[in-house]
């Protein structure tokens, strides 16, 4: 499926032809378990890293078969564009097929994607997921609107609100923008400086 698309940059985890250096490092809730199977314990692939070291490297970890395309697949923002200009035509799934890919079979969901109703009242499709070790991912599309984006992050909780924003910018619907920002200067900035502790101990 990946080479049709011409995914070069997608893979499974544990991929050796997977450039480990391009690969996104997790960042976990403080305080969070890791994940199984998530510690290094002598890695000759990570001999820098001490015992006990949380793999939090896009590449690395636990992976089984139950993995493969639930959290196993790494890819990039270009892929995944590449990715849906297969799905809108039919060099990779026919008509009939593609067709039945979209089609709800159980309340909202059909193979692989929620399909949903936008305010237009258009079909507004859409999958995310994340993993243990801190990543996250959104594909969604409007096909009718030929609207398409995906938000990959690496880091639990952020990925699914600024997927919606993003979809409310787009397609012109109203949407809370972040508070204008402001520069200080250096005298100004001194009495702020410190250390913080947000909730869940950010």
């Amino acid at each position: 499926l990946f080479e049709p698309a011409r995914m070069t940059s997608t893979g499974f985890r544990l991929d050796e032809r997977l450039d480990a250096s391009r690969a996104a490092r997790g960042q976990l809730d403080p305080g969070d378990p890791p994940p199984p199977g998530s510690l290094v314990e002598g890695s000759p692939s990570r001999s820098e890293a001490p015992v006990g070291d949380e793999r939090t490297l896009a590449t690395e970890g636990w992976y089984s078969w139950g993995l493969r395309g639930a959290g196993g697949v790494l890819s990039t923002v270009e892929d995944q564009w590449r990715w849906e200009q297969m799905l809108r035509g039919d060099a990779l799934l026919g008509p009939a097929a593609r067709k039945k890919l979209f089609e709800p079979f159980r309340d909202q969901y059909a193979y692989g994607w929620y399909v949903l109703k936008s305010p237009r009242g258009t079909p507004w499709i859409e999958h995310g997921g994340s993993t243990g070790n801190g990543f996250e991912a959104k594909f969604t599309r409007y096909p009718k609107e030929r609207v398409f984006f995906t938000v990959l992050g690496n880091s639990t909780g952020v990925v699914p609100w600024v997927n919606l924003s993003l979809g409310k910018l787009l397609l012109g619907e109203e949407c809370p923008l972040p508070p204008a920002t402001t520069a200080l200067s250096e005298d100004e900035l001194a009495p702020l400086a410190g250390e913080y502790e947000g909730a869940g101990g950010f």
